[in-house]
Parts: structure tokens; sequence; C-alpha cells
């Protein structure tokens, strides 16, 4: 059986377009950002050592500490620390990052993720196949099991993060560990939140 490249929610039939990039697409240096050369070494994206994720919900989880109060200086410090863990993750998609992709049969594949310049469009490599998603179609970004009742085809787990665009198309992608797929999704969902 033949693999495709992007998995699918219900009906749909592909992820975005095949695409042929403009001149805009070109990183600062005027390169193609998606050059087909393989690399030496494939780029991941940086997971930053002291990178935790609370919220109130998961406060409430067994065996969660309480949620606590912060005061006005802790809130001013975890903001700075996570526009330097923003600003790091938008680096790592403009130079483009490897991520397996999960396929329908639950096969693993090396994505080449990279964002344009202009922060819109995420376009997608898998060997030769090519594909884009505007962030602004991302409807939502599913951690794990999350997908709310929508027929998937595609096997996950707790390190799967799926995004699923207002076409219903999704996309998956396996992580390492649960702190790489929780920055994953909180970072993306950041970036999505921002262009609203």
């Amino acid at each position: 059986a033949m693999l495709r490249p992007f998995g699918q929610c219900c009906c749909a039939s592909q992820v975005g377009a095949d695409v042929r990039l403009p001149d805009d697409r070109l990183d600062p240096e005027g390169r193609n950002f998606l050059a087909t050369e393989a690399p030496v070494v494939r780029k991941r994206l940086r997971v930053p050592a002291d990178f935790r994720f609370r919220s109130v919900e998961s406060a409430s989880l067994p065996g969660a500490q309480s949620y606590q109060v912060v005061t006005a200086q802790q809130e001013a410090q975890e903001m700075v620390r996570l526009q330097r863990i923003m600003r790091d993750f938008v680096k790592d998609l403009l130079s483009g990052v490897y991520m397996d992709a999960v396929f329908e049969d639950g096969a693993l594949l090396p994505c080449k993720c990279v964002v344009d310049i202009q922060l819109t469009v995420l376009v997608l490599q898998v060997e030769t196949s090519v594909k884009t998603i505007d962030l602004p179609s991302i409807r939502e970004i599913c951690p794990g099991h999350d997908l709310q009742g929508m027929r998937m085809e595609t096997p996950v787990d707790s390190l799967c993060a799926t995004l699923v665009t207002s076409a219903d198309h999704c996309v998956t992608f396996k992580f390492a560990d649960g702190r790489a797929c929780d920055h994953f999704v909180t970072c993306m969902r950041l970036l999505r939140l921002a262009m609203d």
C-alpha cells in the first residue's frame, strides 16, 4: 500500500496543495528554504530545559500540586520566559526543522517544517511531496488523543500532536517525549492565537 504523505480527518482528501515556491519563500540569504539536499544532521525543535506548562486544569489532576497564585513580579518573569521560548520556536521554524509525521498506517517519516517569513504559511515536506497549511486556517492544535470526536484513521498517542484545519485536514506529528509534545502544542497555539 502506498503511503499518503499527510493524514486526513473526516472526508478531507489532502492537506494544502502542491506548491511552487515564489521568490518570497526564500530565506534571508536568498536560498530556497526547502532545498532538497539532505542535511547531514536534521535539525529538530529545541525544547528549553526549563519548559513546563501548567494550567488550572492540570493542577486538578491526581498527583498534581495545588494551583498557586503568582505575584506580579513572578508573572513578569514568566512573561519574559514565554517570550524567549516563542522567539526560539519561531526562529527554529523559520530556519526549518524536522519532525516525525505520523501516517495512517502508523509509520513515521521525517517531515521538514518551515514557516514563511510573514509567519502565515507552514510548509511541510515529506520526501518529495510538499504541502502548505495557511496558519490562520488551523482550527485546533490537539495533543494526544484530544481530537474531540473526530473520525481519524491515523493512530495517535500521548506523544502526538495534531494540527486540524478549518477544512478538517489533519497533520499529526509524534515527539520523543511528553515535554517536547507539550512545547510544540503550546507554542503553536500561541502562534495561531497571535493571528486573531
